[in-house]
């Protein structure tokens, strides 16, 4: 069965609650401690890097720059919406006020058309 063929990597591991030794496998995300039952993530242990070769730092770096470049663009991106969001809520604002200017200058007619019915003005 291809269940028994999966080589399982240990990493040793100290519980950050109870300071209890763990011995954690570094194919899990996540893991339990056995003696307090904290879960810990296994992803910040420390792992065995591989040698690398020029090519791959270079490719490495390209990938890092494309990855800078993609969250620059994200970001740029994020800061357009606001700025289109928080020019749409102005233009709002500003309808509101120029509507309830107008209905009041309307009140204002109105009354002084009913004043000067009354010959009061």
């Amino acid at each position: 069965m291809g269940i028994f063929k999966k080589k399982v990597n240990f990493i040793s591991a100290i519980c950050p609650e109870c300071n209890g030794h763990l011995e954690l496998d570094s194919n899990m995300e996540t893991a339990f401690c056995q003696y307090c039952g904290t879960q810990c993530v296994v992803e910040n242990a420390p792992k065995k890097k591989k040698k690398q070769g020029k090519l791959e730092m270079v490719l490495d770096f390209f990938e890092r720059q494309q990855n800078l470049r993609r969250q620059d663009k994200q970001e740029q991106q994020r800061r357009l919406e606001e700025e289109q969001r928080k020019h749409k809520e102005e233009v709002k604002r500003y309808w509101w006020v120029y509507v309830l200017v107008l209905i009041g200058i309307f009140g204002l007619l109105m009354i002084m058309s009913i004043l000067e019915n009354y010959s009061i003005i």
